[in-house]
């Protein structure tokens, strides 16, 4: 887990305005990377949202591609945890936000390929006053999949909070 919080996150001057959330699968390192990460982060300068979920965050060069992608675009609060592999093949799950954030433990997904393990990640996002439950995951991919997808998509329903339960999922478990 690699985690970034700056003291300078911002917090909006209007309790109404709209929050942008942008989320994207990176396609870990395939290619042409760099053109598709200069490419990305122009569009995050020019879009400006203030909260990115980022799928196949990998290492390049010892950095993830969060830390890269936070840096280049002012995100003063990133969080990053790893599904799999380990250093340059590393691969892992991304949240950057323009405000504080609290990361939640990340919960493992029905169906752990041993190669390509699923998670939820979690974190709560500060925005105006209020805080905002983040979920990112990468379901499972291939084609004979879809079962393995309906029961990761009802575990994260299972453990994510129903709006009116607090942090508590719906079941009240986390």
């Amino acid at each position: 887990m690699l985690e970034h919080m700056d003291a300078e996150a911002t917090h909006p001057t209007h309790p109404s305005e709209p929050i942008g959330v942008l989320t994207l699968n990176l396609w870990g390192t395939n290619g042409p990377v760099r053109e598709r990460l200069d490419a990305l982060i122009d569009y995050l300068d020019a879009t400006q949202p203030d909260v990115v979920a980022l799928q196949e965050v990998r290492f390049l060069a010892g950095r993830s591609q969060s830390e890269l992608i936070a840096e280049a675009c002012g995100y003063p609060a990133w969080h990053y945890d790893r599904s799999w592999g380990s250093g340059e093949a590393e691969e892992g799950l991304a949240v950057l936000s323009r405000h504080p954030l609290t990361a939640w433990p990340s919960i493992p997904l029905p169906g752990q390929d041993k190669d390509l393990p699923r998670q939820l990640q979690r974190v709560e996002v500060e925005v105006q006053g209020r805080s905002l439950l983040v979920a990112n995951t990468h379901l499972a991919f291939r084609r004979r999949h879809g079962r393995l997808r309906i029961q990761q998509v009802r575990r994260i329903l299972e453990v994510l909070p129903t709006g009116t339960d607090g942090a508590e999922g719906a079941n009240g478990s986390e």
